[in-house]
C-alpha cells in the first residue's frame, strides 16, 4: 500500500510475514535528486540515514532499519496508522483547543528533544509529522519524520 510520495522518494506500508506488525519502507532510488548531494553539498539520503540512527524519542518516529541494493536505498521505520497531519486535517477533523494544546506540546517537546541532541530538522511543516496512536490508546499521538534535510 503506497502511504506517500515525494521529492524523497516514495513510502509504503509493509508486513514481514512472520509477524504481525506493520512498518513504513521508504524507497529512494540511486541518482535521485534526494540521492545526490544538492548544491549546498547535502547528501539527503545519508543524511536522513544518520539522523534516524541517532534520534530515540517518542515523537519522532522510530528507526527500524537501512539496507541497499543496486539501484534503491530503504529505510524501514514504524507506521503511523493516520498519515500525516497535513491529509488528517484535510480529510478527518479540526481539533478542539485542548486537544490542539495537546498535541502542539508533543511536537514541541520533539523539537526541544532534536535542539538538545544538536540536530535541526529544517523542513518541519504539517506533511512532516504524521499521526499515530497514543501508547495507551487513549488519543493521538503526533511524530515528525523525513530528516532529509536536517543538519546534525
Amino acid at each position: 500500500k503506497v502511504l506517500g510520495r515525494g521529492d524523497g522518494g516514495s513510502v509504503y506500508e509493509v508486513r514481514y510475514p512472520l509477524m504481525k506488525e506493520s512498518y513504513a519502507l521508504k524507497v529512494v532510488k540511486r541518482g535521485s535528486a534526494f540521492h545526490s548531494t544538492d548544491k549546498f553539498g547535502k547528501d539527503g539520503i545519508r543524511t536522513e540515514i544518520t539522523s534516524a540512527k541517532k534520534l530515540r524519542h517518542p515523537h519522532i518516529t522510530e528507526f527500524k532499519a537501512v539496507f541497499c541494493d543496486l539501484d534503491h536505498h530503504y529505510l524501514l521505520t514504524e507506521v503511523c496508522g493516520h498519515g500525516s497531519l497535513q491529509n488528517f486535517l484535510d480529510d478527518v477533523r479540526v481539533f478542539n483547543e485542548p486537544e490542539s494544546r495537546l498535541l502542539m506540546l508533543q511536537v514541541a517537546s520533539a523539537v526541544n528533544y532534536l535542539h538538545r541532541t544538536g540536530v535541526s530538522h529544517n523542513d518541519l511543516y504539517p506533511r512532516n509529522i504524521l499521526v499515530g496512536q497514543s501508547s495507551n490508546d487513549k488519543g493521538l499521538a503526533l511524530k515528525l519524520t523525513d530528516f532529509g534535510w536536517s543538519e546534525i
